[in-house]
């Protein structure tokens, strides 16, 4: 596949968009263009997430889709750091549960790798390479395209 990062980016989008009404599970996309972004968060977040989920008698959580391939030479997903520290400062100051989910076009987005940010802190702090976060992949929660959102309650972490 031989699209730019934004095109990869667009398309995980898409898939996640049809993953979630295919499953008829309601959300809220972010449109990402700079007219909707508050001032506020300027200094805050590197970029914004891109979907709000509802979970009935829940609440929500805030999810940034990312096209996202394992490291060729180790079984991780690289999570920037950064983004991710911004993101637990949001989290924690609105008292948010923000999750990164990550599929690819390797995969034919069949599979979602789905994650809380506060976690890839936890275990990125041992993984620290440079800018990145090496998180191996069976700290996420596997999500297929077949399975509904419910997967995610029965091995959710505790927060």
């Amino acid at each position: 596949m031989n699209l730019s990062k934004t095109e990869k980016e667009r398309l995980a989008e898409e898939k996640f968009k049809e993953w979630l009404n295919e499953n008829k599970i309601p959300f809220w996309y972010i449109q990402q263009d700079k007219l909707t972004f508050a001032h506020a968060f300027k200094g805050e977040m590197m970029r914004r997430p891109d979907f709000i989920i509802l979970l009935p008698n829940i609440g929500f959580i805030i999810t940034d889709v990312e096209y996202k391939e394992p490291a060729k030479k180790y079984a991780e997903f690289q999570i920037n750091v950064d983004e991710t520290y911004k993101y637990c400062k949001v989290q924690e100051k609105y008292r948010l549960h923000i999750w990164y989910v990550f599929s690819n076009a390797r995969n034919h987005f069949n599979i979602w790798y789905w994650i809380p940010v506060s976690k890839v802190r936890e275990i990125g702090e041992e993984k620290k390479y440079g800018e990145y976060f090496g998180i191996p992949l069976d700290s996420f929660i596997v999500i297929s395209k077949t399975q509904g959102i419910e997967k995610l309650f029965s091995e959710m972490p505790k927060f």
